[in-house]
């Protein structure tokens, strides 16, 4: 039980850590769109849809780690006041009825999401971005439109945004959010333990 919640806890603090470096790189694209649009009178609408998608894998893929932390609101009127045990048995009631059941469902939810996402075709063509920038009889038309072409046979399929110039590939941003939950759900798991383990122990459980 200890192992496991040893290596639910550090998967997620990684986790966690690795995506909290997306905030600089999205503070630097929010700057260049300021600059784009107030200075140059430009914006991308690409650039524009990867703010948000940087903002929820941020969200999403921290979940864990902020529970790992207790970082999460929670309303204290009354739980700061319980011993130990009370407040072992209100975790383990809400990660066993509430927590863990409710990510069971948006994984779920989240497979289908994403699936229906992939199965949509995509309707640019394969040299669609080469070709708007080479010319066809060039040496980088050649390399880049096989390059594109791959990508996207093997990443930026299925469903695109429907906004004229947007972002390719949705599954991607999609596949997130089963993901997110199935690492919140592992730490849920993670925290259950530690809150049985402290009813032996006679303590909040801390796994190191």
């Amino acid at each position: 039980m200890i192992k496991f919640c040893q290596f639910v806890d550090g998967t997620n603090r990684f986790v966690g850590k690795f995506v909290s470096w997306l905030c600089l790189l999205l503070i630097l694209i929010v700057v260049e769109q300021v600059i784009s649009r107030y200075v140059f009178q430009s914006s991308s609408i690409a650039v524009s849809e990867l703010e948000w998608h940087l903002f929820a894998i941020i969200f999403l893929c921290s979940m864990g780690w902020t529970l790992e932390q207790e970082g999460h609101v929670r309303v204290d009127l009354l739980y700061g006041r319980y011993s130990y045990k009370v407040k072992a048995w209100v975790n383990i009631f809400g990660y066993c009825f509430m927590l863990i059941p409710l990510c069971f469902v948006l994984v779920w939810f989240g497979i289908d999401f994403t699936k229906g996402s992939m199965d949509y075709i995509n309707p640019r063509p394969g040299d669609y971005y080469s070709a708007d920038w080479f010319l066809e009889s060039s040496y980088f038309y050649k390399l880049f439109s096989t390059c594109e072409t791959v990508l996207r046979d093997r990443i930026f399929f299925g469903e695109l945004s429907s906004d004229p110039g947007g972002l390719e590939g949705r599954w991607l941003i999609k596949a997130v959010i089963p993901l997110s939950f199935i690492l919140l759900s592992f730490q849920a798991l993670s925290m259950l333990f530690k809150n049985i383990i402290s009813l032996k122990t006679k303590k909040i459980s801390d796994v190191p």
